[in-house]
């Protein structure tokens, strides 16, 4: 869906969407708590160990705590070795590589969608399930009446756009965060958690959008024109390819205001559209047609952990942290993300689950 045009792309958004409704994504809310839950335990025993305050490269605790996230339908993990080996691979043969590399994890989600399509054909399971890898399965069963249909290369190209650019997106939005957090410790007294619907934890979500503001996830966003047409007193001729530039747009202080240098994630407390001076200036998943149909999701997601992470440790700057943010598909920290992780009172971390 990701780069194919036309009916096959509106095909295959029209089938997609509904995996990405509130209604749908309620159910992944407890698969995303377990999974955040049980990295969590691994955090809180390395601090434990150290004391009760570890320092550690925060970036490869959220990459690790991101790919544990059940709520795609597979784990991450098997698919996060394949990525890590192509550092080895790229450098040397590089078109080969891609494809051995390719080649070697559609295998991998194929064994994991066969598996499941077989439980279902010898009624060990019900359905494909609710997760988006069982949503995507069950669209294969449907025909919309158009040319086009959901097909299996469809699932596992999907897959991998999903799996892949959803881990790092996900993991850019919570990393940032933390980091920010650290040198606005005042931010970390407010509690993420203050309401038990999760899709209304103010706090979580300013902060979380104020930070996609700053730290946008892509720098540019860029649309190609179909036809002519007019933007303003700009002719854009057909087949003209228009490049959005996001990061300076979420820092113009006249979409913005004087403090638009600042980290004030209250701007935000009555939507994004009440935080600037043009509804559209907030893109950080894009907008329209073929705006990031994930959006929701990684929402979600970030909101879940933050909650998890701030109930549990109080975060506090590290010394070796060198400041330069660069864009690697999405916007990451270059030389990696050390921090201070300090453990919290018991009373405090147990009570997640129930407010969730």
């Amino acid at each position: 869906m990701f780069v194919v045009k036309g009916e096959e792309w509106e095909m295959q958004r029209r089938m997609l969407k509904p995996c990405f409704s509130n209604e749908s994504l309620k159910p992944m809310v407890e698969l995303m708590v377990k999974s955040a839950a049980q990295e969590m335990l691994n955090w809180e025993e390395m601090a434990a160990q150290a004391g009760g305050r570890v320092k550690h490269d925060v970036q490869l605790l959220i990459s690790a705590l991101i790919k544990r996230d059940k709520s795609w339908g597979i784990s991450l993990q098997p698919l996060a070795t394949l990525l890590s080996g192509s550092q080895v691979l790229l450098p040397t043969k590089q078109a080969t590589a891609i494809a051995q590399l390719n080649g070697r994890t559609e295998k991998l989600i194929m064994e994991l969608v066969k598996d499941r399509m077989d439980a279902v054909q010898k009624v060990e399971r019900e359905s494909y399930g609710d997760d988006i890898l069982g949503r995507m399965l069950t669209a294969t069963d449907r025909f919309d009446g158009s040319f086009h249909k959901f097909s299996l290369d469809a699932v596992i190209d999907n897959c991998k756009k999903f799996f892949f650019a959803g881990t790092d997106s996900g993991a850019n939005l919570t990393t940032f965060p933390l980091l920010i957090l650290a040198n606005y410790p005042e931010w970390q007294d407010k509690d993420p958690c203050e309401m038990n619907d999760i899709s209304r934890l103010k706090i979580a979500r300013m902060i979380s959008q104020e930070i996609a503001r700053i730290f946008a996830v892509s720098p540019s966003i860029a649309r190609l024109a179909v036809k002519d047409c007019e933007l303003g007193d700009l002719l854009i001729p057909k087949g003209l390819v228009i490049e959005i530039a996001t990061l300076a747009m979420h820092r113009d202080p006249e979409l913005w205001g004087k403090d638009v240098a600042e980290f004030r994630p209250e701007r935000f407390a009555n939507g994004a559209s009440a935080a600037c001076t043009h509804h559209q200036a907030f893109l950080p998943f894009g907008a329209g047609p073929r705006s990031c149909i994930a959006e929701k999701i990684s929402w979600l997601e970030v909101k879940v952990v933050l909650c998890m992470i701030l109930r549990r440790f109080r975060i506090l700057p590290s010394p070796k942290y060198k400041h330069h943010p660069h864009f690697a598909i999405v916007n990451k920290p270059k030389y990696g993300l050390p921090l201070i992780l300090e453990l919290l009172s018991q009373s405090r971390s147990d009570s997640i689950m129930a407010e969730i």
